[in-house]
């Protein structure tokens, strides 16, 4: 009993480190587009959060085959809190950017880059189910409800957030 614990805290531990390799890679990407100061902020944005896009047949979506098992909840949950605290920050600054430029206005850009990644996050994970329909409205009310986070014209993030899911189609 005692060799399966080991076996499986051991298991734990390799799964842990090759998450947080990942998760490196990842924020490590998704920095140097933010700082591509000569491409705009929205389209910086689109491009990052493109760039955390892990899947494509290597190691990345192996990893996350695994962790979208339902025995590896857990696992998934600590990928989500990872990115969470790691992309907050690139996220929040780019919507600074935007206010400073003009483009976007809010007095909380932390809780609205919250609020983008965790709904993104969970309404658009690969273990959601959708209809084309629902998911065509979800990625509706997604744009619409960004704007009226960020006080942004109608619209004006519907070209940027629909490069986000134009190849994701189920």
């Amino acid at each position: 009993m005692r060799v399966v614990k080991e076996a499986e805290e051991r298991k734990n531990e390799i799964l842990d480190a090759m998450i947080d390799r990942m998760m490196e890679r990842q924020l490590e990407k998704a920095k140097e587009i933010v700082a591509r100061k000569d491409v705009p902020v929205l389209q910086r944005l689109t491009m990052m959060i493109l760039a955390l896009n892990v899947s494509g047949g290597n190691l990345g979506q192996e990893l996350l085959d695994h962790v979208h098992k339902p025995q590896n909840a857990l696992m998934h949950q600590k990928i989500e809190k990872s990115l969470l605290s790691g992309i907050n920050p690139i996220i929040t600054d780019l919507i600074k950017e935007g206010i400073t430029q003009g483009i976007c206005q809010t007095d909380y850009p932390e809780e609205v880059a919250e609020m983008t990644f965790l709904y993104a996050n969970t309404v658009f994970d690969d273990l959601m189910e959708h209809s084309e329909e629902e998911r065509r409205r979800k990625i509706a009310a997604f744009a619409y409800n960004l704007e009226r986070l960020l006080n942004m014209e109608r619209d004006s993030m519907k070209e940027a957030i629909a490069l986000l899911f134009k190849d994701k189609r189920r």
